[in-house]
Order: C-alpha cells, then structure tokens, then sequence
C-alpha cells in the first residue's frame, strides 16, 4: 500500500513538472526561436561585457557573462531564451516545495498546477525578456526562491547556515533585477497568510524578524559585491556612466509630499485601471485584486483572524513598495512582485474553497493563464515585427549607399530621427487624431499627466514602458558616442559594414561643415536623401529636431 501511495505522489509530480515546462515553453518558444536584437543588445561590449552592469547595481548578468564567457562573437539569444524558461521552471517549482513545507503537505495536485501555470506564463516578463540576457530576471526568481525556501527551513530547523545561504541568494536576486526585494518580501507575506488560513499562529515573529535582516543584509551583499567585482575586474565606474539603480526617499523631502501622492494615485489609475481595457495582464490583475479582496474579507470574517486581515494587507502592498522611492507606480517591467501575487491569490483561493467552488477558480484562473500566454506572444511577435522591419530597412539603405557614392571607404554619417513604420507602431499607441483617444484623454487628462510621465508624444498614447521603441529609434540615444552610433552596431551583427571611423569631436566637425545641405535634404529612402562630399558619406534617415 505504502509503495502505491509513493508510486501516485511520483505520478503527480511528474505532472506538474511537465505541466510546467509545457506551459514555459508555450510562453516563450515564439521569443527563442524567432531571434531578436533588442534595443541594448547592441551595447553588449558595454553593458556585459565592459562592466556597465556593475556599475548600476546590476552584476547579475556581468558575472553570469564572465563564468560563460558571453561576447560578441558568440551572440546566441535563443538559447539564451530557453534557459531563462527554464530558471523560471525550477523557480516554480521550487515555490513548490515552499508550500508543502509551510502547509504541512496535502495541497492537491491541481493547487500546484494553477499557481504554476499562472507564475510561469506572467506576461509582466514580457517588456524584460526582449533584452539579451533579460537582465537575469528568471535566474533572480529562481534565486529568491530558493532564498525563501532556505528562510522557511531555517525557521522550521533553525540551522543558521540555511538563514546564511537564504541571504546570499537574496543579495544575488536583487544584484540581477532590484525589483526582486519586493518579491521576496510578497513572498514572506504569502507564506505568512498560507500559515494564517492553515491556523498556524506560532512561529510568526521569527519569520518576521529573519526576513528583515536577510533584507538588510542582502542590501549590504549586494553594495559589497558590487564593490568585489569593480576591483576584481579593474572596472573604471567614471568612464562607464553615473546612473545607479539604488533607492532613496530624499526627493519626498525635496518636493511637496501630498503633490506627489496625488500624481502617483492618477498615474496608477491609468497604468493599472485604464490600461486594462488595451492589455489583458492588466485586466487579469484586477480581477485578481478584487477577487482577493473579497476572499480576504470573507476569510478573516469567517475564521475571525485579524492575522489574515494584516498579511493579506502586506501581500498587497508589497509588490509596489519600489513605487515609493522612484515616486511613480511600478512600470510594467519590475511588475514581477505582481507576478507572485497574481498566482499566490489564485492558489490560496483554490485551497480554501468548496470542490463547487473549485471548480469555478479552476475556469477562472485558466483563462487567466491563457490570456497570459496570447499577450507574451503577441508582444514578441510584435517585437520581431520590429526587428524584421529594422533589419530590412538597413539591407536597403546599405544597398542605396554603395550605389550612389564613389568610395565606399568614406566615412558614413546617419543623422536626424529615424521612425518606425506606422502600421508597427500602431500596435504599441492608441493613435493621434482617432475617436478613441480623444475620449481616452478627456477621461484620464492625459495633458497633465504627460507632465511628469510619458504617457503621450506626437504619435498618441503609448501603452508600453519599452515597445514603442525599436533598435534604430533607440539607437539616437543609446551609447556614450554620437548621434545614432548604434545604428552601426546594429548593422554590423547583420553582416552589413559602413565606416563609421571617426570621434565624437570629429562626427560634430562632419556634420558642422554641411548643417544648411543637411537641413534642405528629403528624408531616406526618397532620391536626393544621401550626400557625398570629399570626407565623407552623409544620410539623412529622419526628422531633425
């Protein structure tokens, strides 16, 4: 009987990991087998490779470029992809493990499956996952999992060294991504109200209190590793740039706090209410939200428990606690907190339901996954749209360049705004000029929220953080260079070569010397868009502002 019963829990976990991965893959196969370059993959000498992730409190994914020797020469976004998905797997599952700890077993089969599936398919990871390496986000999840489990183990054993390994695994999760500390602290509030439901009223101030230290210490871990590696690497910080991804709340003090208060509740309003009507994460986190709110509401009524009451408050709050020192609501990028809480509330609704109401949860949170799964591959496939159309238009411009100059060992020099076709952008906007933004703004006074937020610029309101952008767009900006430099870098991963070998001082004396020619000229791909003088070979690939 006992070699059954052993024989049955194998079978189900079996299942939940196939389920897992089958729903991994189903999420990001379209991402990894239709390769992209994203908007900073250009930069990977930079960022990677030459020590800028450091430099912003980001090591995860130099160290992880440094330990399998990532370059330019061996640029595999694909496989890249699928070991993302599969961190994610083992993060998953790991999570698992935790609640079986925390549950004492028992939790069916099914109860796995939904959080699984809910977890693994959050489209939050969608406006993160185009960049190579996706800044390490699914290896942070599997290790602030990992951070939780050793937390739990080492409440239950006290073994000092789970609470030491819990911390180092913590300080690597946010040395990826530093939205990992709200997951982990969601996480802390989620096992805290699986206890309170379980009736499990001892222990809490110990959990409590090893969470808050291994927050503060894995805060310190993360500065001290940063500082390791900038002298293990020789790393020179002023050459690479001043931003850091750090947290401070001086600007509350500096402005008036009431003001910014207020601006942040109408900008969460549109990115977290309006927006549902446009994106389906949005909307599966508002009919999560609410219906967590009236299971709290119910279950601390019925079982009288102001703990339920306090973590579920908690479990709330803390996927937006970065909202606080950045002064605006979580973009839709650090939204993995959100992530944990969607499928967290799923499965605690599940368990502490009726096998009628089961049922219902079940349908429920399904459709949730599925609408997960159409927005993660409608976004990528509209990334590669991007991609393709940017790769097209630089075979073609390279194509006009060489038959309309004598030389092509001159320098070439892209200048102005290059756009994106409007059929592709078109997917990211709610367009200028239409019905449906007129009203949209009357309704959200978008104007005076553009004050502060760029929600709205000349082609609309744009409903991404990241994908209204492609790599030639972005390419104005990126870099430490001159205008459009990365429009070479590009090109070149694509196996197309255009000199581009002069200083930023020199590119600014090129483009002084033929201002007014320039100012006159069509935009490309009309005749008369591309220049040849003695030095060198100008194009003019957009607007110039």
């Amino acid at each position: 009987m006992k070699t059954f019963t052993r024989k049955i829990d194998i079978d189900k976990r079996i299942l939940v990991i196939l389920f897992t991965i089958v729903a991994s893959l189903a999420a990001y196969s379209y991402l990894a087998f239709h390769n992209t370059v994203g908007i900073d993959d250009t930069e990977l000498s930079r960022y990677v490779c030459g020590g800028w992730e450091p430099q912003v409190n980001r090591w995860g994914t130099y160290v992880i470029g440094k330990l399998i020797n990532i370059s330019d020469a061996n640029f595999m976004p694909g496989l890249y992809e699928i070991a993302g998905a599969m961190f994610l797997v083992a993060a998953a599952l790991i999570f698992d493990v935790l609640f079986d700890k925390v549950l004492g077993g028992g939790v069916p089969v099914w109860g796995y499956l939904l959080f699984n599936g809910l977890l693994v398919t959050g489209a939050f990871m969608e406006e993160v996952m185009i960049f190579y390496l996706h800044n390490a986000v699914c290896l942070a999840f599997f290790f602030v999992a990992e951070s939780l489990l050793s937390l739990y183990y080492f409440y239950e054993k006290k073994h000092w060294w789970r609470l030491v390994l819990s911390i180092v695994c913590l300080s690597f999760s946010v040395g990826c991504y530093e939205s990992f500390i709200t997951v982990y602290l969601t996480g802390i509030c989620l096992i805290l109200l699986a206890r309170a439901y379980n009736m499990q009223k001892s222990g809490c101030l110990t959990v409590i209190i090893a969470s808050i230290v291994s927050v503060f210490a894995a805060i310190f871990l993360r500065s001290l590793w940063q500082n390791i590696l900038v002298k293990a690497y020789a790393l020179n910080l002023s050459e690479l740039g001043t931003n850091v991804h750090g947290i401070s709340l001086k600007y509350w003090f500096l402005n008036n706090p009431f003001m910014i208060l207020k601006d942040m509740l109408v900008r969460f309003f549109i990115r977290y209410v309006v927006n549902a009507v446009y994106l389906p994460q949005i909307m599966v986190f508002l009919i999560t939200l609410i219906c967590f709110i009236g299971f709290t509401i119910y279950g601390s009524v019925r079982n009288k428990n102001l703990m339920i009451t306090l973590w579920s408050v908690g479990f709330i709050i803390c996927p937006w606690l970065l909202s606080v020192p950045e002064m605006d609501p979580n973009s839709y990028r650090i939204c993995q907190g959100i992530m944990l809480f969607i499928a967290g509330t799923w499965f605690l609704i599940y368990l502490w339901s009726g096998k009628k109401m089961r049922v219902v949860i079940s349908v429920v949170a399904l459709c949730c996954i599925l609408a997960q799964l159409y927005e993660l591959n409608r976004y990528f496939y509209n990334d590669h749209l991007k991609y393709k159309s940017d790769v097209e238009y630089c075979e073609a411009l390279y194509e006009d360049i060489s038959h309309s100059v004598s030389d092509m060992d001159k320098s070439v020099i892209l200048i102005g705004k290059y756009e994106m076709p409007q059929k592709i952008r078109e997917k990211n906007y709610v367009e200028a000029g239409t019905e449906e933004y007129e009203k949209l703004s009357k309704f959200c006074r978008l104007e005076y929220v553009d004050d502060f937020y760029k929600y709205v610029d000349e082609y609309g309101y744009r409903l991404y953080d990241v994908s209204y952008v492609d790599p030639l767009s972005w390419a104005r900006y990126a870099g430490l260079q001159y205008e459009n430099a990365e429009i070479f870098d590009f090109c070149k991963i694509h196996g197309i070569e255009l000199n581009h070998s002069y200083s930023k001082e020199e590119h600014s004396r090129l483009v002084r010397e033929v201002e007014t020619e320039i100012k006159e000229m069509p935009v490309w791909p009309e005749d008369g868009a591309i220049l040849e003088t003695d030095e060198a070979v100008y194009v003019k690939i957009g607007r110039i502002e």
